[in-house]
Formats: structure tokens, sequence, C-alpha cells
């Protein structure tokens, strides 16, 4: 039509796909990210923390009991350590390994196991003499520990004679302790009487209050590890010197359990 001009799209009027598209993946993360997040807080509503058995806001009574049983311990054990001295490193090995063979030959005709003796440390190293102004090495020693478990004590002593004197004096023993070789049955018994002091202690309790204790929901082993003994053996080192067998006094052990115990209560 006469008049009118053909309209023409200038370069601030054309759409603008690539921010369109930016802002599009833009609200395609937003949704994803709310749906992650409503969807971790309706699982975590619907699965509570659980409670702690323990916890003393919950309806119910702790108590602790302890249970001891005496027995007497029935095996062993002692390290002998060899040691030897020489200019150079391979004669000080020599002969600690020649004394090493004879008190192993002397430990299992004693009728101690093969599996009962075992190595626990071995060392090399140089000896020095530190009179002078500066340090020299005037030889080389090589030691090696045994730990050697004997299962009769009734023959520990003659045991441990025999070891500390066939190879002479390269030989030293330490480490002695007597333990209780089965304690499964010791131990049964320890918790029967650790449960029931624990009851007793919850009646005691619960009767004071005008309740009644039932039945046990939680029991828990608060036990600690125990400590091995180390026995010093009077005439020790004058028997050995008379070559008699060391006397050796079992003495008694305790087995003990401790328990915590949650009851209900009515």
């Amino acid at each position: 039509m006469p008049g009118l001009r053909p309209i023409r799209m200038s370069e601030n009027t054309a759409p603008n796909r690539p921010v369109n598209l930016i802002a599009a993946l833009l609200l395609v993360i937003a949704l994803m990210g709310a749906f992650v997040i409503g969807n971790h807080v309706d699982r975590a509503a619907a699965d509570p923390a659980p409670t702690d058995p323990v916890d003393p806001s919950v309806r119910g009574l702790v108590t602790q009991g302890t249970g001891s049983i005496d027995a007497t311990p029935n095996q062993l054990e002692f390290t002998v350590t060899v040691s030897n001295s020489a200019s150079q490193t391979a004669g000080a090995i020599a002969r600690t390994g020649a004394d090493l063979h004879k008190v192993k030959t002397a430990l299992l005709k004693a009728g101690v196991a093969s599996k009962d003796i075992t190595t626990q440390n071995l060392s090399i190293q140089p000896n020095y003499d530190y009179s002078g102004s500066t340090q020299r090495i005037t030889g080389y020693s090589a030691s090696e520990d045994l730990s050697v478990l004997v299962r009769q004590l009734a023959s520990a002593g003659s045991v441990i004679s025999t070891a500390a004197t066939v190879a002479g004096n390269s030989v030293s023993v330490g480490n002695i302790s007597m333990t209780i070789g089965d304690t499964d049955s010791l131990m049964a018994q320890a918790r029967a009487k650790a449960v029931a002091a624990a009851r007793s202690a919850a009646s005691s309790l619960a009767g004071a209050a005008g309740l009644h204790v039932g039945k046990a929901v939680y029991i828990e082993d608060v036990t600690g590890a125990g400590v091995p003994v180390d026995y010093a053996v009077p005439g020790a080192m004058s028997s050995l010197a008379a070559g008699k067998s060391i006397p050796i006094s079992a003495g008694s052990q305790k087995v003990t359990v401790n328990v915590k115990v949650r009851w209900t209560l009515s």
C-alpha cells in the first residue's frame, strides 16, 4: 500500500535465545534441588534416630553388677633371653644361635610343645666404649628372646631351671606370669553372678520407690581387659646356683565380669 514501509527487526529487538535457554536450565536445576531436599526431609521424619538403650529419660532402671570367681592358675609363661658378644657380628650371631639351639632342645626334652616356644625379639647391635673423648666400637652383641608357655604348672620350676642353666651365663629368665588356661566356664559363672548382683541392686532401688523389677531389656558387658601378673619367685637365684628346681607357688586369681543391665519397671 502506498505510504507504508516494511518493518525491519533490529539487533536490539531480536529474541535472545541463549539467555532464554540458560534461564530454563536454572529453573530445572532449582526444581530438582527442591525435590531432593524435600525427599530427604520426609525420609528423615519417617526414620527417627534410634533411642539409646540406656537413655535415662526412657522409663526403666539401669544397674550394674559384678561377679567374681576365685581360681588357681594352672599354667605359667616366661621369657628366656640368650645374648652373646664377639668382635665381629658373625661371631656374636653364631654363639647366640648355638646357645639358642641348646635352650630349645632342653625345653622340648622337658615337655614343652614346639608351638609354645615363640621368638619375640631379635637384636644385633654394636658395643661402644665411651671412656675416651670419642666413642669407639669394641664388638657386637646378638640377642634373642623366647616366650615359653608351660601348660603343666607342676613342672614349671624344673623347666625354668633347665632353660636358665643349659647354656651357661648367656641365658637370663624373666617376665614370669601365671594364668588360667581355660576360662570359658569360669567366665560363664562370673557372668551369672554379675547379672544376679545387678538384679539385686535393681530390686532394692525399685522396692524403695514402691515399684517392681520386670525383665532385662538390655545387657552390656563392661568388663575391662585383664592385666597379666608378674610374679617374683623367692629363692630363684639360690636354687639355680645349686642346680635345683625353682619353687613355684600358684596362689589364686579372680575371674571377674562387670555388666550393665536395663530393667523394665511396673
